[in-house]
């Protein structure tokens, strides 16, 4: 119902856009903004808090799992709207927007990064060190470790953050048509290796 919702928000402020953009009521359209980022930060969120919940899975219970996916959700998202920018005409306009959405893409994968890192940490506080490595070795060695490494870490955190710092010295675009699908792939192997992790 939260997606649902997210979605309806999402289409109605679209519609309205491109066919009542001058007709529309600010206060119906400031409405369904607020209403849609409520709705978009409680479905991000929800996947972390529902695997929590599942306590008997080490790496499910962290208090941090929630943060590390709102992280994820918000650092994709961002990606998408920089794959929506590249999609418009050229114009002043969009260049000084990218840069904007780019300086925040930046920011979130590196506190994300940090998350991640926050998240380990506490895994290791909470569980012991010999617990929490018998279950966070999938990640770095076991199973998941590829989609764990090349997946997340490199197609989802490094590589975009890279060309987000190239992008502004050299100002070309083909490097954000790289660096936001990289983001996405990198979201997905995120959830991925967390879903996939092993029950016992």
């Amino acid at each position: 119902y939260v997606l649902g919702g997210a979605i309806a928000c999402s289409a109605l402020l679209g519609m309205a856009a491109l066919f009542w953009s001058d007709r529309a009521p600010l206060w119906i359209l400031r409405a369904l903004e607020m209403l849609a980022v409520a709705f978009s930060l409680v479905t991000m969120a929800y996947t972390g808090f529902l695997l929590m919940s599942i306590d008997f899975v080490v790496v499910w219970d962290n208090p941090l799992l929630p943060v590390v996916f709102s992280l994820s959700g918000l650092s994709t998202g961002t990606a998408l709207v920089l794959v929506c920018l590249l999609a418009t005409s050229q114009g002043a306009w969009r260049a000084k927007l990218m840069r904007r959405v780019l300086s925040i893409d930046a920011l979130l994968i590196v506190c994300e990064g940090l998350a991640l890192v926050a998240f380990i940490g506490l895994t290791v506080f909470l569980h012991g060190p010999d617990s929490a490595m018998a279950n966070l070795k999938e990640f770095f060695w076991g199973s998941n470790a590829a989609e764990f490494w090349i997946g997340f870490v490199l197609c989802g955190l490094a590589l975009p953050l890279v060309m987000d710092v190239v992008y502004v010295k050299i100002n070309h675009t083909a490097l954000l048509a790289v660096a936001a699908p990289l983001v996405l792939v990198g979201g997905f192997y995120l959830r991925y290796c967390f879903v996939n992790v092993s029950l016992i």
